[in-house]
């Protein structure tokens, strides 16, 4: 699941995104970004590049890291499609780089 909140036009900062993950046995993972947008010119895209947090907990393990994100994103009307990568780095309990991606439609109420 992922959400976006877009707050204003300062510096370039644009939004706050967050994306939820959830397993059905008990796994979740949760991370957050500030973005910054720019039209991609002579093209319908937005480019996003964003820094953020993320957290997860397996079973009996909570892990925490930094988190970023980079991609594409298409705006038409009320919706947003998108394609992002989210390079990461966990700090605890052990240092564990890591890539992970996200496709997917948005609706903005």
């Amino acid at each position: 699941m992922s959400a976006k909140y877009y707050f204003g036009l300062e510096k370039g900062v644009r939004a706050a995104d967050i994306h939820l993950s959830l397993d059905i046995g008990s796994d979740f993972s949760i991370m957050g970004h500030v973005l910054y947008e720019r039209p991609i010119a002579g093209s319908p895209l937005i480019f996003v590049a964003g820094a953020g947090a993320t957290v997860e907990s397996k079973k009996d393990l909570t892990r925490w890291g930094g988190s970023g994100t980079i991609g594409v994103l298409f705006v038409k009307h009320r919706f947003d499609v998108f394609m992002q990568a989210f390079p990461q780095v966990i700090f605890s309990p052990e240092i564990d780089p890591r890539l992970r991606w996200s496709v997917g439609i948005r609706y903005f109420f």
